[in-house]
């Protein structure tokens, strides 16, 4: 079959928590700078008429092998349980942009009982 599956997993936010996560760029275990020119993002289907176009994105700042996000606890509450969310690796200087998909899936509010 052609193609290619992007791994489903949840996306756990906790209410009035900060999202904090740092990924790091290995190459074959090493930690390697991230490659140049790309970004890495998630992504939401909150745009106009639940598109991904015009949806809310989550920027990671890019610094040698890290990548790290901090999203406030009054933006990540704005997003909805269920949610459908894309892990976005993409290289921003390819024409047309090449994008990536690395995890998707849908946000799994944690809420206190």
């Amino acid at each position: 079959m052609a193609g290619r599956e992007a791994k489903n997993e949840p996306l756990k936010l906790i209410v009035n928590d900060d999202f904090e996560y740092t990924y790091e760029w290995k190459v074959d275990g090493v930690s390697t700078p991230f490659p140049a020119n790309h970004e890495l993002y998630y992504q939401f289907q909150n745009g106009s008429g639940g598109s991904w176009t015009g949806g809310t994105k989550w920027q990671y700042v890019i610094d040698g092998a890290l990548a790290t996000l901090r999203i406030e606890s009054e933006v990540a509450n704005a997003v909805p349980d269920r949610m459908p969310y894309q892990l976005i690796f993409k290289h921003v200087t390819d024409s047309p942009t090449k994008e990536k998909v690395l995890l998707q899936g849908f946000v799994s509010r944690q809420v206190p009982r």
